[in-house]
């Protein structure tokens, strides 16, 4: 069972102390990394035609979500609670990571049958606090908040647990850069990353680390949202992130899950590119600098929910989006539309790709994979074919 997200929310708005004589709204955007750096701005009116060249699942995925309903869905016998990663394994399998529950499961699109790979537990080839899912050439890895990565073979028939990797920070996001290194995106907590009165120090630190297979930390690369030494804006400020490298282009891109940025690396930490999303609805907490406690996001907000890697050059990101606040029935709810965006990495070329307002239930996060589409809803998974 998943507990840290429970332990957050508990923090941040459970316990509530005096009121503060000093609270500013977060985040602040002079506080965002690379403020000096000249961001592209793109909104949905101003992105480019949809290309040629695109990869044949970002064309299904346009199709789809401009005319859902001529596409029959499969529902396949997988039950989650909360949030899924999946990827595509070779023989028409897939790789699904039940982040709720801790979960890895191996579906086999062909037969319609799954075999848990691995559960929730602290023993060999078990899972806890599990964060992403990256599969290469059928070798899985698994980003975990507890400062390690669960190796999965997935080369036979049935994935098998390897081996895990320690690290010194937390693997919020991950990737690979070659046979013998990968990138992770998480940071020690301030008081072993800079001391407990190292307050000016936080304002340098990095975010992503080039680690090889026993996990020891190269160098490191791309600035963080300055906290001002303020603990509690780490984790929905710094750790909440996604990193993907593009070796055709030999890139790095990153994005903090909150900020409507989009920075590109070369291989040695430069940011070469970056595109702000003017659609982005920022969203804002309110946070008591003396007393600590940083309430829930209170009004409309957007936030990235997803990056998936196509053909080595070339990424789909999610962005979900959640407004119009409002309880019913004692629950506190939003409206909430999932938009695609299509980005060459290459030439740094930007195209809508469309959202879910079409779909019956647009909650539906949906994942690429060579045979179709994935789609996520309400606990339930389905399959669409191209």
């Amino acid at each position: 069972m998943r507990i840290s997200s429970v332990l957050f929310i508990l923090l941040v708005g459970g316990c509530r102390g005096p009121e503060s004589r000093e609270v500013i709204e977060v985040p602040l955007e002079s506080n965002m990394p690379y403020q000096d750096f000249e961001f592209r701005e793109f909104g949905k009116e101003t992105l480019a035609p949809i290309a040629v060249d695109i990869p044949q699942e970002a064309i299904h995925l346009r199709r789809f979500l401009a005319d859902p309903d001529s596409y029959p869905e499969i529902k396949l016998d997988i039950d989650h609670r909360g949030i899924v990663f999946i990827s595509s394994l070779s023989n028409g399998r897939i790789l699904i990571l039940d982040r709720m529950d801790d979960r890895l499961i191996q579906y086999d699109l062909q037969n319609h049958s799954s075999i848990v790979v691995a559960q929730h537990g602290e023993g060999p080839g078990e899972l806890s606090f599990s964060e992403d899912l990256i599969v290469t050439n059928d070798i899985a890895f698994v980003g975990r908040a507890d400062r390690r990565i669960s190796e999965f073979d997935c080369s036979k028939e049935v994935c098998a647990a390897s081996t895990s990797i320690r690290l010194a920070v937390s693997a919020y996001s991950l990737d690979n850069v070659g046979s013998d290194s990968m990138v992770v995106l998480g940071v020690a907590p301030v008081t072993e990353a800079v001391g407990p009165a190292g307050n000016a120090a936080a304002a340098d630190r990095k975010s992503v680390a080039v680690v090889d297979r026993n996990g020891t930390a190269g160098r490191t690369l791309v600035s963080t949202y300055d906290t001002e030494g303020h603990w509690m804006l780490e984790r929905p400020l710094i750790s909440q992130g996604i990193v993907r490298f593009f070796p055709v282009a030999d890139r790095f891109l990153v994005v903090y899950k909150r900020f409507p940025y989009l920075y590109l690396f070369n291989r040695g930490g430069k940011l070469v590119d970056g595109i702000q999303l003017t659609d982005f609805i920022l969203g804002k907490q309110k946070y008591s600098t003396s007393s600590g406690i940083l309430e829930i996001v209170m009004r409309d907000y957007s936030f990235f929910s997803g990056i998936k890697r196509l053909r080595d050059n070339y990424a789909v990101l999610e962005v979900t989006n959640l407004r119009n606040r409002r309880v019913l029935d004692q629950l506190d709810v939003r409206d909430t539309e999932i938009e695609y965006f299509g980005l060459s990495v290459v030439d740094g070329e930007i195209t809508y790709l469309g959202s879910t307002k079409n779909l019956k239930e647009p909650k539906t996060s949906i994942s690429l994979i060579p045979e179709g589409l994935i789609l996520s809803r309400n606990g339930a998974v389905y399959f669409v074919s191209r």
